[in-house]
C-alpha cells in the first residue's frame, strides 16, 4: 500500500513516552499523525444539518464553542458587548482581554428560579437607535444561562431580534436540549448566530468540538479540521442520540425533584441545564464545613461567590453520583 506524501503529516515513529501514554488512553498513533479526513468531516456537517433542519453551508465547526466565541468576540471586537450579570466568568475574562466595552442586563430571582431582565438592554438600544439608527451592538444570550440555570424562551429571543435588526444576536445555547430549536432562527434572521456544542449534552469536553450557525466570515471554517478521533466520535455520538436524551431527562428529573426540596438555610435553585446551583443563606460557612462534606458524600461542588453570598454548583450524573448531592446539601444544612 502506497504511503500518501502530499500532506503534511507526521510519518516517523513517536517516543515510547508518547506510544505509552496513548495506550493508556486507549487511542491510536494515527490520530497524532494524520489530520481528519475531509469528507468525515463534511459527513459530521451534514449530520449537525440534518438534525438542525439548517443548511449545511451554515455549519461552522470550531476547537469547542470557546474557541468560536473566542473568534466572534474578535471580529465584532468594535460593537459593545451586553452579557448577562450573573453569567459565565469567562464571557468577561474574553470580552477585558480583547478590550471590548461591556454593558449588563439583571439575572433577576424569584422565590428559587431565575429570569433575565432585558428592560436596561431594551431602553440603551432604543435610545442608541434614536441617537444613531446606524449603531450595532452584540448581545450575548446564553440559554440555559451557565450558572442559574434558567433559559429565555424562543418567543422572547425571537421578538428581540426582530425587533432590533440592526444589532446581532449571539445564542450561546451550549447547555440546551439537543436538536435545540433555536438553531433555526439564523436560518430566518441575518442578525442571529447559534452556538453549540458537543461538551454539554454529549458530555465530550475533552474532544473540543463546537459549531456555529448563522452569517459568520468564512475565514471561521477550519481549514486542517478537527482531530480525526474527534469527528469519529461526534460522529459515534450522534448515532446514539436516543442514548444521550435519556441521560438528559433522568438528569433533568433529578433536578427538578431536587428544586422542590426545603432546607433550613440552603436555597437550590429550578434549572433547565444539567447542572445545579444552590446558596447557602446564612451567609459565608467555614471552610472546613465544606472540605467534610465533600470527604463524606464524595461528591465536590464549584464553589464562588456572589453578591456576597456563598454559591455552589455541580454538575449532575448518573443517579447514584447526584444522590449524594443531597447528602452533601444535607450535612451544610445541618452545621
Amino acid at each position: 500500500m502506497s504511503q500518501k506524501l502530499n500532506r503534511n503529516e507526521y510519518l516517523c515513529q513517536h517516543a515510547t513516552a508518547v506510544l505509552s501514554a496513548l495506550n493508556k488512553s486507549g487511542q491510536h498513533s494515527e490520530y497524532l499523525t494524520h489530520y481528519a479526513d475531509i469528507k468525515q468531516t463534511e459527513i459530521l456537517a451534514q449530520k449537525l444539518a440534518l438534525d438542525l433542519k439548517v443548511t449545511q453551508a451554515d455549519i461552522i465547526l470550531g476547537h469547542g464553542a470557546e474557541d468560536l466565541l473566542v473568534k466572534i468576540f474578535c471580529f465584532y471586537r468594535n460593537k459593545t458587548l451586553w452579557l448577562g450579570n450573573f453569567t459565565w466568568t469567562n464571557y468577561h475574562i474574553i470580552a477585558q482581554g480583547l478590550g471590548i466595552e461591556v454593558k449588563s442586563f439583571d439575572c433577576v430571582q424569584i422565590k428559587n428560579e431565575f429570569s433575565s431582565n432585558f428592560a436596561p438592554l431594551l431602553n440603551d438600544l432604543q435610545i442608541q437607535s434614536q441617537l444613531d439608527p446606524l449603531s450595532s451592538a452584540l448581545i450575548c444570550i446564553t440559554t440555559p444561562n451557565n450558572p442559574t440555570g434558567h433559559s429565555v424562551s424562543f418567543e422572547e429571543i425571537e421578538d428581540l431580534i426582530k425587533q432590533f435588526p440592526q444589532h446581532l444576536f449571539l445564542i450561546d445555547a451550549v447547555y440546551d436540549d439537543y436538536p435545540s430549536a433555536l438553531a433555526l432562527l439564523p436560518q430566518t434572521y441575518s442578525n442571529a448566530i447559534f452556538l453549540g456544542s458537543f461538551s454539554k449534552y454529549f458530555g465530550m469536553p475533552g474532544l473540543r468540538v463546537g459549531f456555529a450557525i448563522g452569517n459568520l466570515p468564512a475565514g471561521f471554517n477550519l481549514n486542517l479540521g478537527l482531530a480525526p478521533q474527534s469527528v469519529e466520535l461526534c460522529l459515534a455520538a450522534l448515532s446514539e442520540k436516543n442514548w444521550y436524551a435519556e441521560n438528559r431527562r433522568q438528569m433533568m428529573e433529578f433536578a427538578q425533584n431536587l428544586s422542590l426540596h426545603k432546607f433550613e438555610n440552603i436555597t437550590v435553585f429550578c434549572t433547565n441545564a444539567t447542572f445545579i446551583l444552590a446558596r447557602i443563606e446564612n451567609h459565608l460557612l467555614e471552610e472546613e464545613i465544606f472540605e467534610k462534606a465533600e470527604l463524606l458524600s464524595g461528591v465536590i461542588p464549584k464553589y464562588f461567590q456572589h453578591e456576597g453570598y456563598q454559591y455552589l454548583r455541580w454538575s449532575l450524573g448518573e443517579n447514584k453520583w447526584n444522590e449524594k448531592i443531597i447528602q452533601y446539601l444535607n450535612m451544610i444544612d445541618n452545621t
